[in-house]
C-alpha cells in the first residue's frame, strides 16, 4: 500500500511508537526507510518494524468501516 503525505507520517509514527514500546532501537528515519523498502529490511530491528506495519494497516482499514 503506497501512502502519501500525512498518511505516511501517521503510519511511520505509529510503527515507530509501537516498535519503540516493544524495545526496538530504530530511529524514526530508519523506520521510514525500512517501511519504504521492506524487501531490503535486514536484521531483527528492521524486520520487526516491517512486521508491525500489517497490523497497523489492518487497524486503519477497520476504523474506516461503517458502524452497523
Amino acid at each position: 500500500m503506497q501512502l502519501i503525505g500525512a498518511q505516511q507520517e501517521v503510519m511511520v509514527s505509529s510503527v515507530f511508537g509501537t516498535n519503540t514500546i516493544e524495545g526496538g532501537a530504530l530511529t524514526k528515519e530508519e523506520t521510514t526507510k525500512a517501511l519504504q523498502l521492506p524487501q531490503n529490511a535486514k536484521g531483527e530491528t528492521e524486520l520487526r518494524a516491517t512486521n508491525i506495519r500489517p497490523a497497523h494497516d489492518e487497524e486503519d482499514q477497520a476504523i474506516r468501516l461503517p458502524i452497523p
